[in-house]
């Protein structure tokens, strides 16, 4: 079994339910009809939780925690659609900003990001070929672009998040962690229901704008990167642009650290309260930053995000997707920092979906992901533009 070879090395796992995952199996084969995800092995992050385990949210503080009593509605959504649960997945505390032991499986030495770092890496080591994660600020794209992956954020509130440890009612977003962009597609057809997998396939060239606020923040790998790819999609035939969004949007940076900082001072005021010495000095000081933010301060960046959403949308035109960096470069060596989200939050932000696309490597072999963001609720187009991206990409050197 991949996970015996190499988790010691590696250290996604929070906890394997082998005896679990042959149970569902057993049943599973037994079934006579066949859901979306039958027999897939998923993992599932430690923020969420499932029936039989305990959810123990990369924190000292549930080290003894009881086993749950029922699945979060997501991991219900995927047995139901007859995937196998293996087990919890490795998350930084509280999903936060305090990396966890996960290492990233490409190099060792460097860090897989966060907060989905086992999900992440299990999919890139070949443990599974899903992993549900959480992203509120880039906790999905980024840990995908790090460990070389495909990595997939949909429309906010398209997935259910009942049974999910919550950090920001605004921003938290459940996703997935796969090997192809039919995958990630499978897993979004599960997730809403639907009896088959969408067909991503475009009956035209796409039309890609790359987004240039902030890319001159990007290293030079990075910046290579683009410039490669968007060369690369042009003479494949994508109508690419170049475009700087209006001055707004030079706000969301901050007006994304204000939301995330004030709901997690919020939702984990008791963790903060009444467990702060079992909490890292990095996050009691984030609470404390967050509890700080004054009402109408929030108020005030809130208001600006509901302006950013509404001229997001029309800004789009006749555009598919807008083309940025899924981290400012490949993953930092060391595993005290998951790395930086500055490319990750404006997607959350304004809810849209996002999805890393893996094909570029530094020259030292660390993965460079690069993120594909699309109109809010239109997560099917966005999954098509990404197969497209990635086929035309596959079929240059993947190392420059």
């Amino acid at each position: 079994m991949r996970i015996d070879a190499r988790d010691r090395s590696v250290d996604a796992w929070q906890l394997v339910g082998r005896e679990a995952a042959k149970a569902s199996v057993a049943t599973l084969n037994r079934a006579t009809s066949k859901g979306l995800l039958h027999g897939i092995p998923i993992g599932v992050k430690d923020n969420i939780d499932v029936a039989g385990m305990p959810t123990r949210n990369g924190s000292m503080i549930f080290a003894d925690a009881h086993k749950a009593s029922m699945d979060a509605a997501c991991v219900g959504m995927a047995r139901l659609a007859g995937a196998v649960v293996v087990g919890k997945t490795v998350a930084t505390e509280l999903a936060g900003f305090t990396p966890g032991r996960t290492k990233n499986p490409v190099n060792l030495a460097h860090t897989p990001g966060g907060s989905s770092s086992g999900s992440a890496a299990a999919v890139a080591d070949g443990h599974v070929p899903l992993a549900l994660g959480t992203q509120t600020s880039g906790s999905v794209i980024r840990p995908a672009s790090f460990c070389g992956v495909f990595g997939f954020k949909p429309s906010f509130g398209l997935v259910p998040r009942t049974g999910v440890k919550l950090q920001s009612d605004t921003l938290d977003t459940i996703g997935v962690f796969a090997r192809s962009a039919d995958d990630c597609a499978l897993w979004y057809a599960a997730m809403t229901g639907s009896k088959a997998a969408p067909r991503l396939e475009f009956g035209r060239s796409p039309r890609i704008n790359i987004i240039t606020n902030l890319l001159d923040r990007a290293e030079m790998e990075m910046s290579v990167c683009l410039a490669e790819a968007s060369d690369i999609l042009s003479q494949g035939g994508v109508k690419m642009r170049e475009v700087k969004l209006p001055a707004i949007f030079d706000d969301a940076e901050q007006d994304h650290r204000s939301i995330q900082l004030a709901e997690m001072a919020k939702h984990y005021e008791w963790e903060h309260s009444e467990h702060r010495d079992l909490l890292s000095p990095q996050l009691a000081a984030a609470l404390d930053e967050g509890k700080k933010i004054t009402k109408a301060a929030y108020q005030q960046a809130m208001k600006r995000c509901d302006i950013m959403r509404k001229q997001a949308d029309n800004l789009f035109g006749d555009c598919d997707a807008w083309l940025m960096p899924s981290a400012i470069g490949a993953a930092p060596k060391g595993l005290e920092s998951t790395g930086d989200p500055l490319f990750n939050r404006l997607a959350t932000l304004l809810h849209q979906p996002a999805i890393n696309v893996p094909h570029y490597k530094t020259k030292s072999g660390l993965p460079l992901g690069l993120q594909l963001v699309g109109i809010r609720h239109q997560d099917e187009k966005l999954l098509g533009v990404a197969k497209q991206m990635h086929a035309l990409l596959q079929a240059h050197e993947d190392v420059y």
